[in-house]
C-alpha cells in the first residue's frame, strides 16, 4: 500500500471515531447544570415549595397557594408573588448556597424526631430545573440544616 492510501485510511478512521462520539453524546444528551446562583434573578425563576408534608404548597409556576385544611380537603387560592417578593426568595435561596445541597438532603444528627415532615423545593433558573427533598426527622443543628429550615420558615410566612 502506498503512503497516500495509508494516510487516507487513518483520516477516515479518525473521522469515524469523531462522528461516533458526536452521535453518542447527541443521543445521551448533555446535562446542563448550574453550580451557583446568577448575580441577578433570572426572568424564568420560579419554584414550587412543599412545606410540612404538603400542608403548604407555594407554586409560582401556576400562581397558586395550597393549604391543607384537614386530611381530606385542600384549599387552593390564586397567589402571584410580586417581582420584589420573588427577588427576596431568590436572595434567600442564593444566600444558603442552594446548589451545595444534594437532591435528597439528610443532615447528620443524633436526635430523631417524630412526627416527621417532608419539605421539597423545585425551582427553575435559566431553563434548568433543580429539586431538593428533605425529610425532617432530626433536629440537626448543622449550619446547612439551620439555613434550610430558615428558608422554609421564610417561605411559609410569605
Amino acid at each position: 500500500m502506498n503512503k497516500n492510501k495509508k494516510d487516507w485510511i487513518k483520516i477516515i478512521a479518525i473521522c469515524t471515531v469523531i462522528i461516533q462520539t458526536i452521535i453518542i453524546f447527541g443521543l445521551l444528551g448533555f446535562e446542563q447544570t448550574i453550580t451557583s446562583c446568577p448575580e441577578t434573578m433570572p426572568k424564568d425563576f420560579n419554584f414550587i415549595a412543599s412545606i410540612e408534608s404538603d400542608s403548604y404548597i407555594i407554586d409560582t409556576y401556576k400562581g397558586t397557594f395550597t393549604k391543607t385544611i384537614d386530611w381530606e380537603k385542600d384549599t387552593t387560592i390564586t397567589l402571584f408573588l410580586t417581582r420584589e417578593e420573588k427577588e427576596l426568595i431568590y436572595e434567600a435561596i442564593c444566600k444558603i448556597n442552594i446548589y451545595s445541597y444534594p437532591e435528597n438532603y439528610a443532615p447528620i444528627s443524633t436526635i430523631s424526631v417524630s412526627p416527621t415532615f417532608n419539605f421539597s423545593i423545585k425551582m427553575t433558573m435559566e431553563g434548568i430545573d433543580r429539586c431538593i427533598n428533605w425529610t425532617e426527622n432530626t433536629e440537626s443543628e448543622t449550619k446547612d440544616a439551620k439555613r434550610f429550615r430558615r428558608l422554609f420558615k421564610k417561605l411559609q410566612n410569605k
